[in-house]
């Protein structure tokens, strides 16, 4: 099985943790994993401990986390909001929109700081020699909709489910409206996901 982004064909990933063929880590980790070989003699400053749990990461990884403690790989247990990116290589899964949210599967509210996870969106792509970041839609509306309503600031890409294990690229109304991207509305995991990109 396999899926087309941005001109380029790509098998799933498929890994028993997190059972990937059933969620958007089927692309977001290929994707991922592709940004990482392409900059791994410069070295990655990866965004919340994802890439760790699927595969060994080289010796000059480095991950910001303050709930995961990954083995093998430098960890710098810190806030997104207080990493400096400057001339970093950046990759975020499915991270930035639990910056300063709560657990939303505890209960809690996601609208915590409202603007913390755009704003280190922006700091991300601003700062960063490089980044490649990804987000569900529908987990944290906020940066769902500042993101939307300041797309034209990104060079970025939708990409969507369309079947139970079919995920290709759609158009922005998937982005723009949210009733086409509520996260676990109609399968597990998100629906949609926004991948940015600077290179």
């Amino acid at each position: 099985m396999s899926f087309n982004y941005r001109g380029k064909q790509y098998d799933y990933f498929d890994h028993k943790h997190n059972q990937t063929l059933n969620n958007e880590r089927c692309v977001e980790v290929t994707l991922g994993r592709e940004y990482m070989l392409n900059h791994k003699d410069d070295g990655i400053l990866e965004v919340g401990a994802v890439s760790p749990c699927y595969f060994p990461c080289p010796s000059n990884h480095t991950v910001v986390d303050l709930i995961e403690q990954p083995q093998n790989v430098k960890l710098l247990s810190q806030c997104a909001c207080e990493t400096d990116y400057t001339d970093q290589n950046v990759l975020s899964i499915s991270t930035i929109e639990h910056v300063k949210s709560g657990e939303p599967w505890k209960g809690q509210s996601t609208e915590l700081v409202p603007d913390a996870a755009y704003n280190v969106l922006l700091k991300m792509v601003s700062d960063s020699k490089s980044a490649f970041i990804t987000w569900a839609l529908g987990v944290h509306c906020n940066l769902d909709k500042m993101f939307a309503d300041n797309r034209e600031l990104f060079d970025y890409t939708v990409v969507g489910r369309t079947a139970h294990r079919q995920w290709e690229e759609v158009d922005d109304s998937w982005l723009l409206d949210p009733s086409k991207h509520r996260y676990g509305a109609y399968t597990p995991g998100a629906t949609a996901i926004v991948i940015v990109h600077k290179e």
